[in-house]
């Protein structure tokens, strides 16, 4: 069970990390068309 815990875990920062980049890149187009 405490290994189970760990897998999802470290999927969810995996996630997270895909999100972030994935906005990370993103903004710069946000903020253009913002301006």
């Amino acid at each position: 069970m405490n290994e189970r815990w760990k897998v999802n875990a470290s999927l969810f920062f995996c996630d997270i990390a895909a999100i972030g980049a994935e906005l990370k890149a993103v903004s710069p187009t946000i903020y253009a068309s913002a301006a």
